[in-house]
């Protein structure tokens, strides 16, 4: 796959050692290796999450890292590929694909530190924490062997702004089931669209009668690629609309597919027959609320997951999702629960196409 770079980072590049963000190394910092060599640098532990040093470990693989003051914009190049971050306008430009700058880094002395999903969608890192021997190993991995390019719809009018953003996959041997995913993307993309327009015409007779409201409908759809290797590919959109009122909301959808066979996983076909992956899955998730200490704002007590809940693949293990307003208030957000693939090893139906990893043993 070619490499693409969907940054989450930075605006507290411009941020003082003394924001929020920040906070200090201890002598329990985990060390790091990247593909069996040490780094010089140390992990960071925050909230039971692990922060990795971003400078450090995209010069070890050979990625250039620039600041340029003048326009506030941090620049990545490898190769002829070269990805911009822009803080005066909070974007990322990525080749065809640009975005707004999201969550998740900290700030230790001035060094960005980011989580793993950061390096795993844009390095094909795969992070493994040792916390026994108080170790981060990082391994560089092989994806499927396709490309993906960002097919982009935007316009803007005093009614509607749309910056819509889909995947196109390419380079796939099966050009039929290759057809059919990109059909899958697109009409995920269309419906963000025509939602959009549907808003927009909805809130046109309201502002006549209420002028001084905000006028301007806006839709914007992105993704980001999350599992991409051994035959499988999952992908998740965010499809944010604002028809009017306090705030826009977000829906967020996930699809999940065998690039060999076409077929579109649902939950449920991850497990083997009366495996009790629900009653399992469940219980991680009350217990992830609880340490998040969500309970209390829970619209009513968790009991379990439904048999068929919103999920999508990640590196490390399979993430259980919910909408804004499902199961918490707006504010909570979409909250999603990683399930370990250890804890779920006995029940999958294919371990070994989640679990198992090809190496790159040396940078290529």
């Amino acid at each position: 796959m070619k490499k693409k770079f969907c940054f989450f980072i930075v605006v507290i590049l411009l941020m003082a050692s003394g924001s929020p963000y920040a906070f200090a190394t201890t002598a329990d910092s985990p060390s790091i290796s990247l593909n069996g060599e040490p780094i010089a640098s140390e992990a960071v532990i925050q909230d039971g999450i692990i922060y990795l040093p971003f400078r450090a470990i995209s010069e070890s693989l050979d990625y250039q890292v620039s600041w340029t003051q003048a326009n506030q914009t941090a620049s990545i190049s490898a190769g002829d590929q070269t990805i911009s971050l822009n803080f005066n306008t909070w974007r990322v430009k990525n080749g065809e694909h640009e975005y707004y700058i999201g969550e998740g880094p900290v700030m230790i002395n001035n060094r960005i530190f980011l989580p793993p999903e950061f390096y795993a969608q844009n390095y094909s890192i795969h992070t493994q924490w040792d916390q026994l021997n108080n170790t981060v190993k990082l391994n560089v991995i092989f994806e499927n062997a396709i490309s993906v390019n960002t097919m982009t719809v935007s316009s803007e009018t005093k009614a509607l702004k749309k910056e819509i953003q889909y995947p196109v996959i390419s380079d796939l041997e099966n050009k039929a089931i290759q057809d059919q995913i990109n059909a899958a993307f697109k009409k995920l993309a269309d419906q963000a669209e025509q939602q959009g327009v549907k808003n927009a015409a909805d809130l046109a007779p309201v502002l006549i009668q209420y002028p001084d409201m905000p006028g301007q409908c806006q839709t914007i759809f992105d993704y980001r690629i999350n599992f991409n290797r051994n035959n499988l590919l999952s992908v998740v959109f965010l499809d944010y609309q604002y028809a009017g009122g306090a705030h826009g909301s977000t829906v967020q959808t996930s699809l999940t597919y065998d690039l060999k066979t076409g077929k579109a996983y649902s939950l449920r076909d991850l497990f083997i027959d009366q495996s009790g992956y629900v009653s399992l899955i469940s219980q991680s998730v009350a217990l992830q609320l609880k340490e998040r200490d969500l309970t209390s704002g829970l619209f009513e007590p968790f009991t379990k997951i439904s048999e068929d809940q919103s999920f999508y693949l990640s590196d490390n293990g399979i993430v259980i999702y919910f909408q804004q307003y499902e199961i918490l208030p707006y504010v909570a957000g979409i909250q999603g629960f990683d399930i370990d693939y250890e804890t779920l090893l006995k029940i999958l139906i294919e371990p070994e196409r989640l679990t198992a990893y090809n190496l790159v043993k040396e940078v290529i």
